[in-house]
């Protein structure tokens, strides 16, 4: 079996318009596979996937009120699987879950079970990089659009 390195893929993807919306991904921290490339990862995740959401046109960010946005669950069922794909749509539910992997890390005491969680960082990695080529499809999709000029407004 044919082992992925993430890391490269990830860091190939980059271009202005990415780091301008979710800033420079810092690889040496992703590669590390521990706690710390976890408390980057997760976050990171999120904000990609916040932002694929707000790139689509008609997803639904916004909750009630101008600027107050939900959670990543309330986004993912508030919105089509389709959006990000199925397979990561069910990652993302699967991680994002109250007694999820994030949760689990994020917030350690909320649970009083095992201290031992399991993290497949290869799984993870690749929704990363999954994520990444769908907010850059998003943003070449946007980039080739042409706007009329208005001559006059009446």
């Amino acid at each position: 079996m044919r082992r992925e390195h993430y890391e490269f893929l990830i860091s190939s993807l980059e271009n202005q318009q990415t780091i301008k919306s979710i800033g420079k991904i810092d690889i040496e921290t992703i590669r590390k596979n521990n706690l710390e490339s976890l408390y980057y990862l997760l976050p990171l995740i999120e904000r990609i996937t916040l932002e694929i959401y707000k790139s689509t046109p008609l997803s639904n960010v916004e909750k009630y009120k101008q600027g107050e946005m939900r959670n990543i669950l309330d986004l993912l069922n508030s919105n089509s699987k389709e959006i990000v794909g199925t397979e990561n749509y069910d990652l993302l539910e699967k991680i994002y879950a109250k007694d999820g992997i994030r949760n689990k890390i994020i917030h350690p005491y909320l649970y009083t079970g095992s201290k031992n969680i399991q993290v497949n960082y290869e799984q993870i990695k690749k929704l990363l990089y999954n994520l990444i080529v769908k907010l850059k499809s998003l943003y070449d999709i946007q980039s080739q659009y042409k706007y009329k000029k208005i001559e006059q407004l009446k």
